[in-house]
């Protein structure tokens, strides 16, 4: 997805990490895409869905098993360093088979994507109230007709789909692609080697170029605009 794929109006951008689950509305407009307001929530962090993840899968390994991964602190780490695969497999609607080992005993968890957003519906919940009530507050002129995700916001269990609950009918909900923060840095590196944007931050505002290609001999009649 780039500013270009929506055209002229508000945009709004939901991220998440270690520390928050954070929030901007941009302003996408011809030739500029300007940032009007942000915010954070702290405690809907990644870490937060992790550690319930952690501790619902451990909590069916006990009822399984009379065994707690929690109680090793080896088998627990293993446990979590599964949890990022996992997230990815139950995004794509693939059931997940988490191992659980100890020196003394085993156990394999199996978890289907509506176990994990079960696990997590209270913080879906409340990521996607926090969204509209952000948005709901923040004075805008109309409603943002997207709300992007990023990869990792994307994939936190049924984040996706509280979110179409609690925005306008009107509003696309999308996720942009894993890669999306890695490919708009290297498209605007050229431009800043160049010379061609301003030697401050961009948090702001920033100028979109527009590239007229020539006609293809496939359809020579085509010209494409293209903004980076």
């Amino acid at each position: 997805l780039r500013p270009s794929d929506a055209g002229p109006g508000l945009v709004a951008v939901v991220d998440a990490d270690e520390f928050a689950v954070s929030g901007a509305v941009v302003s996408v407009e011809r030739d500029r895409v300007k940032l009007l307001t942000s915010t954070c929530f702290p405690r809907f962090a990644v870490k937060a869905w992790k550690d319930r993840l952690l501790d619902s899968i451990s909590d069916r390994c006990v009822r399984l098993c009379r065994r707690d991964p929690r109680d090793s602190a080896d088998a627990e780490q293993a446990l979590f360093e599964q949890l990022d695969d996992s997230l990815d497999r139950v995004r794509a609607g693939q059931r997940v088979n988490l191992t659980l080992r100890t020196a003394h005993w085993f156990q394999d968890v199996i978890q289907q994507p509506e176990d994990f957003d079960a696990h997590c519906a209270q913080l879906a919940r409340g990521t996607a109230e926090c969204v509209r009530d952000f948005l709901a507050e923040a004075g805008l002129p109309i409603h943002p007709r997207a709300v992007w995700l990023t990869h990792e916001a994307a994939r936190l269990p049924g984040l996706v789909r509280h979110l179409h609950q609690n925005t306008p009918e009107g509003t696309a909900i999308e996720a942009l692609p894993p890669n999306a923060v890695a490919q708009a840095a290297a498209a605007l590196a050229p431009r800043w080697l160049a010379a061609e944007l301003p030697r401050a931050h961009l948090d702001a505002s920033l100028e979109l170029l527009a590239v007229s290609h020539q006609p293809s001999a496939e359809n020579p009649r085509s010209t494409v605009a293209e903004r980076r």
